[in-house]
């Protein structure tokens, strides 16, 4: 984190990621939704079987899906880094 570079002494935490290629299909995951948060197709259709989804909690994105569609899904992941708390300093 390059607030500790500069000094601060901020834990480091990851967005949780996973991935698979499963036959045909691409899936990637981004940060810990629970199954109550709300998911909305941000780019894609479902129905096409390439999508990128995220997920909300409080109306905070608490986490990003891919499906057959990585490199919306990797930028759509910046909206979870966005929504993480800082840590205190």
């Amino acid at each position: 984190m390059a607030a500790n570079i500069l000094g601060a002494d901020r834990p480091y935490t990851p967005i949780p990621y996973f991935w698979t290629d499963q036959y045909d299909v691409k899936i990637q995951a981004h940060g810990l939704p629970s199954p109550a948060a709300e998911l909305t197709v941000a780019e894609g259709d479902p129905e096409e079987h390439r999508f990128a989804a995220l997920y909300r909690e409080d109306g905070r994105v608490t986490g990003v899906l891919g499906w057959n569609m990585p490199k919306q899904a990797r930028v759509l992941r910046q909206q979870v880094l966005a929504a993480q708390p800082l840590a205190p300093a």
